[in-house]
């Protein structure tokens, strides 16, 4: 669900090289991170698309709105459900309001400039995919501003079946150059020296960006 940001910087050199991994999870160890957002400002988390939605609906057991209160039990739960149980639908598009995966979220102004702010010279096509006063999908959340299906140590998520957004994060491009969102709650934004360097903690690539990046404007429909 990651915080939309309008504020593209190179990230500081601060430490050393670390696992992509490794640093999430720390994250979500931390109570901080990409996997969290203002429970009053939700509608502008990232959209999330049809495509994107139903990846997610096989592992609709794994979202939880109201995790166990202890760390110890909730990982007892994690070990207890495993993404290979997951009943398989055949949905189309999630009920209105929404489902335990995704919230409806209306298309406010400022949401609206982030999105341009996102896909520079892309403003009419994105007036016609998310006009004002209108709704959009985006990850459901906790009341804490959680995602539902953050775990107490990252994702629960396989990757393959998680949003473009969640794969790239805090990794960009803006006008074809790769770039990084400029967010301190991120360990791989704080300890990285600039792009490339990011993309590699990530334990991705230039090239794998690119794709992943242009996967998420395909489903998108800005393409």
């Amino acid at each position: 669900m990651n915080f939309i940001l309008d504020n593209f910087i190179p990230a500081p050199a601060l430490d050393a090289p670390a696992q992509g991994d490794a640093l999430c999870r720390l994250c979500a160890e931390d109570k901080g991170g990409c996997c969290r957002t203002d429970p009053q400002r939700t509608y502008l988390s990232f959209p999330l698309s049809l495509p994107e939605w139903r990846r997610l609906v096989p592992y609709r057991h794994l979202a939880t709105v109201s995790p166990p209160a202890d760390t110890e039990s909730f990982a007892r739960e994690e070990e207890r459900i495993s993404p290979e149980s997951a009943p398989l639908q055949d949905m189309a598009a999630p009920p209105p309001g929404g489902d335990a995966l995704c919230a409806e979220e209306e298309n406010r102004p400022d949401f609206i400039s982030s999105m341009c702010a996102l896909f520079t010279g892309q403003k009419k096509r994105i007036m016609t995919l998310f006009p004002v006063n209108g709704r959009h999908l985006s990850l459901r959340t906790r009341s804490d501003g959680s995602c539902a299906f953050l775990g107490s140590s990252g994702c629960r998520l396989p990757r393959s079946a998680r949003p473009w957004y969640c794969l790239l994060f805090p990794a960009w491009l803006i006008g074809g150059s790769l770039t990084l969102f400029s967010s301190t709650d991120c360990l791989i934004f704080q300890k990285a020296y600039g792009p490339a360097h990011g993309i590699a903690l990530l334990r991705s690539t230039s090239a794998t960006v690119r794709m992943q990046h242009s996967a998420l404007r395909k489903d998108w429909g800005l393409e």
